[in-house]
């Protein structure tokens, strides 16, 4: 047991991952395991000049773009100014609003006049910081009413200040909005700064900001990956392959390992090609690839706030399932707020490890907060994967006709399948019949066959029921003996009748079984909408996962929140 809390207490510390890695299955988990890390994008510091970077500015904590690597014990301020190049007019009742991300200290100008300080003192040249602040969260600023305030040209500036010069960490980001009738976003968060490193600034630095040449971001390069049964002395070792997340400065590096062991443990450390330092080492399983009793967890609409997130993913680790399929609205980045999946992958790094270290690998599905827009066409104007190019770039999917696609089938051992759809978020609901129907038919002799998708077919009222799926889909999973059916987005517990086109059939129907309530503020359902969905056996207000446990000939579903209690369950016969 001591050589696993080893694992537990070491994955994720070293530095160079800066998110992750994480265990994705996504052909043969007997087999093959994909592992998946983000480094974030950084850029080569320069000091005593004016140079050019990109927030966040810092080091030490892993989350920074320019990253002052020499800083600890030399120095404890730097310098940051930014010329506004936006033209716009506010009104009379307009405001001014500032959201920071600090550690420790800041004083914030406006053509040189002070609009903002938190935790530290002095002026020029002898601001010291107050004590000790972590940059946990951002926080709001309101600076007053815009007119009069800030124009265009007007020249942002800022000292940010660390609490002592061996402070192991420090961390500024600023956004700057207009707030209205409508926003005027001034600054972004991640938006390019000149910045001043280990020298004080001339006099006049905050009311001037000349143009500067940009310095050339660092090239990311390849890592390594080693891995050996756990237990072995010797590693084998294969580059990684890596690409560019999505339109960010980040890169996603990328491990296929192929040719594992059935029911094994295996460990596995990341080389770093910059220094060749390590980090690891992580511990993982591959499945069975005979039938055994065995529990997975699956569930959807995971992350509005980290509090429910980490409890829930904490839950997901506890229960130490053999995998956890987590089937859309995973970030809520809708394709464009990237920091969303860097939160994301740490919550389930720190979070969803089973009992002895092991890392829960996914099974990753879609749904509409992967898109840009949130929303989805079905038929008409469905998004393609360009609209979603941040899931499609982090996770490990397919093709079909030279185009990315998301719906696939999972097969582990010869006992159990997953066929993962697409409803209707990157890839129309039709497209996908012809698909289904093959999956299903041949895996009929499959003892569990389950279909994973997001948007339900038989919901609970709280938006509408997906009807191209009861029309479409549902009488594919009837005509081939699927088991079950998993759906979500509806951010509530629902557990169906099992059900023959929207009937209760006892002996021949299938439970649907959902609707998403991972981590997502919890939605009311009426009672009185209840009354008109005849096909709802329970349904419950409450953040929840699915245990699912296969036995010989059945299967138990347990619906549990964070702390471990089961509100509902059901035990279904095989229907093969």
């Amino acid at each position: 047991m001591l050589r696993y809390l080893l694992y537990f207490s070491l994955g994720g510390i070293a530095a160079g991952v800066d998110h992750g890695p994480f265990v994705q299955w996504y052909h043969d988990p007997c087999h093959e395991a994909e592992i998946r890390w983000v480094d974030r994008g950084t850029q080569q510091t320069i000091e005593g000049a004016w140079a050019v970077g990109k927030a966040g500015f810092g080091y030490g904590d892993g989350d920074d773009s320019t990253v002052f690597s020499q800083m600890k014990d030399r120095y404890v301020s730097i310098a940051l100014r930014k010329k506004i190049t936006a033209t716009f007019q506010p009104e009379e009742q307009d405001a001014l609003v500032a959201e920071v991300l600090y550690d420790d200290g800041f004083v914030l100008f406006i053509d040189g006049k002070e609009v903002l300080r938190k935790n530290c003192s002095g002026s020029d040249g002898e601001i010291k910081s107050q004590g000790s602040h972590e940059a946990t969260k951002w926080e709001r600023f309101p600076l007053g009413k815009a007119v009069g305030l800030i124009k265009a040209g007007s020249i942002v500036s800022a000292q940010v200040i660390n609490d002592k010069a061996d402070s192991s960490d420090l961390s500024f980001d600023l956004s700057l909005t207009i707030q209205g009738k409508k926003s005027i976003y001034l600054i972004k968060r991640q938006d390019t700064w000149h910045y001043l490193a280990k020298k004080a600034p001339e006099a006049q630095w905050k009311t001037v900001c000349p143009e500067i040449a940009q310095t050339p971001a660092s090239v990311a390069k390849n890592d390594s990956l080693g891995y050996r049964i756990a237990g072995q002395t010797e590693w084998t070792w294969m580059d990684t392959q890596s690409h560019p997340f999505a339109n960010s400065d980040s890169t996603v590096h990328a491990a296929s390992l192929t040719g594992l062991k059935a029911d094994t443990r295996y460990e596995f450390t990341i080389r770093h090609q910059a220094d060749q330092s390590l980090n690891g080492p992580y511990l993982m399983q591959t499945a069975p690839e005979t039938f055994r009793p065995m529990h997975f967890v699956i569930g959807g609409d995971m992350y509005h706030g980290r509090n429910s997130l980490d409890a829930m993913n904490k839950r997901a680790g506890a229960e130490d399932p053999l995998f956890a399929a987590l089937i859309g609205d995973l970030a809520y980045a809708n394709d464009s707020i990237v920091e969303r999946w860097y939160d994301w992958i740490d919550s389930w790094v720190q979070n969803a490890k089973a009992p002895d270290g092991r890392l829960i690998p996914m099974v990753i599905g879609m749904g509409n907060h992967e898109v840009v827009g949130t929303g989805f066409f079905p038929e008409k104007n469905t998004p393609g994967p360009e609209k979603s190019t941040q899931f499609y770039s982090l996770f490990r999917m397919g093709q079909r006709d030279g185009r990315a696609i998301s719906y696939y089938n999972l097969d582990i051992g010869n006992y159990l399948s997953l066929i993962l759809l697409d409803s209707g978020h990157t890839q129309r609901i039709s497209e996908q019949v012809t698909f289904l129907q093959s999956s299903a038919a041949e895996r009929r002799k499959v003892p569990y066959v389950f279909a994973a998708y997001h948007r339900p077919a038989w919901g609970t009222g709280v938006k509408e029921d997906a009807m191209d799926i009861q029309q479409k889909w549902c009488p594919l999973f009837e005509a081939h003996g699927v088991d079950a059916v998993f759906e979500h987005d509806h951010h509530t517990y629902k557990r169906t009748w099992p059900l023959i086109a929207g009937k209760r059939d006892d002996a021949k129907g299938i439970p649907y079984l959902g609707d998403g309530a991972w981590g997502a503020a919890v939605r009311r359902v009426p009672p009185k909408d209840l009354l008109t969905r005849p096909w709802i056996a329970k349904q419950a207000d409450l953040n929840h996962l699915f245990r699912v446990t296969l036995d010989h000939g059945k299967f138990h579903c347990e619906a549990k929140t964070a702390d471990g209690k089961v509100f509902d369950e059901a035990t279904y016969p095989q229907r093969q």
